[in-house]
């Protein structure tokens, strides 16, 4: 098969896969709370979602390679499907089973095809890589945004578990169809113990690293959590706009606004690069911080709330790009280390999710959604302010030893 063939299927099975998430991800926090579950349920929900998916990212990306991409993918399907059914479920023990089972079949796809694709390419050199991944990040946006829109808009409010259902069902089949036809070439592989024995080790020496690294760089640790605050502010929006708007209208605009938010989020992209910039990168992610901080209050405060949540997402995106930006061109000086930087900031910032998660659920039960934001607005800049001193500090006393 060449090049071009392989480009194809892995376009067709991405766009695919990512419109099987569609059917469901934008009404599943609001499916949760209309099926009865609370706001710190709800919450746990998703915290389990995140904290397994980040726990078996090494271990899933381990069992790939040994088990070959196909079969991977076929495994993650299954279990998303059968974690999806069980969520139709009375009962909050399933819930935990579907969030344990679904994180896991995240995992497990997470770059999983990407890897497919360059294992069976032959002539890499030829494999135009920017273009395939930009054609199948294209597609993928246009059938979820339109798959969003109909779930979220029109199926949804006629019958609430059926994008539940349907995304099971699409899942398995999706689970079968690649077992079937997506073309795996065979090779020999005689260190599977090998591999699977490596799990273990290689968290350690993970975990060796990271701890290693604090201790040496005091710094890089506190500038990693100053990049972490964007998460916890972004926290209640992300995860409860779907419940927190459609309850703020007296129109059903579900479907509408996960249109606006796909759209925000291309033309930002978009524009990103030509938008100004502070020479010193620490500086620029703090302008932003502080700017998606007002917009937040806004948010809750104004009855324009949906425009400035679109303000938001534009904002967000753009601190999302920035800090990685920043993690890879500045924060990194030496490239043995990037692997443990970069992986000590998505296991901090994986934790801070999964630990906080409950809490702004059960705090939105206390105070409600939006003064349940304005609280972690308030967590935020006092844990900002302490951050920034300590940075202070250690940057002086390591002036002062010079």
């Amino acid at each position: 098969m060449n090049n071009n063939e392989l480009s194809n299927k892995f376009i067709l099975y991405n766009t695919l896969l990512v419109s099987g998430i569609a059917l469901f991800s934008p009404i599943l926090y609001i499916f949760l709370i209309s099926s009865g579950y609370s706001y710190t349920e709800a919450g746990t929900y998703l915290s389990i979602f995140w904290g397994v998916s980040a726990i078996t990212e090494l271990p899933t990306g381990i069992i790939a390679d040994t088990i070959g991409q196909k079969f991977t993918v076929v495994i993650s399907s299954f279990l998303r499907a059968i974690g999806l059914i069980i969520l139709l479920m009375d009962g909050f023990i399933f819930l935990i089973i579907s969030a344990i089972l679904t994180g896991i079949a995240e995992s497990m796809m997470s770059g999983t095809l990407s890897s497919w694709l360059m294992n069976q390419t032959k002539d890499k050199e030829a494999l135009n890589l920017d273009e395939v991944f930009s054609r199948a990040a294209f597609y993928g946006s246009v059938f979820s945004l339109i798959i969003g829109f109909l779930i979220a808009q029109y199926i949804f409010p006629y019958n609430s578990s059926f994008p539940i259902l349907a995304s099971s069902i699409f899942f398995a089949l999706m689970g079968i169809i690649i077992f079937k036809n997506l073309p795996e070439k065979k090779e020999k592989n005689d260190n599977t113990e090998r591999k699977l024995s490596s799990i273990n080790k290689e968290w350690k020496e993970t975990i060796h690293k990271i701890i290693e690294l604090f201790t040496k760089q005091k710094t890089v640790f506190f500038v990693i959590l100053f990049l972490i605050f964007p998460t916890i502010l972004d926290i209640g929006p992300s995860n409860q706009w779907q419940i927190a708007f459609n309850n703020n209208t007296s129109e059903y605009i579900l479907g509408y606004l996960w249109i606006m938010i796909s759209f925000v989020g291309v033309i930002v992209n978009l524009f990103l690069p030509k938008l100004p910039r502070f020479k010193n990168n620490i500086l620029d992610i703090l302008f932003y911080v502080i700017l998606d901080i007002v917009i937040i209050l806004l948010m809750t405060l104004t009855s324009f709330n949906i425009i400035f949540f679109l303000v938001h997402i534009a904002i967000f995106t753009v601190l999302s790009v920035r800090i990685n930006v920043y993690i890879h061109g500045t924060l990194v000086k030496n490239d043995r280390i990037r692997s443990s930087i970069v992986s000590t900031f998505y296991t901090l910032e994986a934790l801070i999710t999964t630990l906080l998660l409950p809490i702004n659920g059960y705090y939105s039960e206390m105070l409600g959604i939006f003064n349940t934001w304005n609280l972690f607005i308030g967590i935020t800049i006092i844990l900002l302010s302490i951050n920034t001193v300590i940075l202070y500090i250690i940057k002086r006393k390591q002036q002062l030893l010079l």
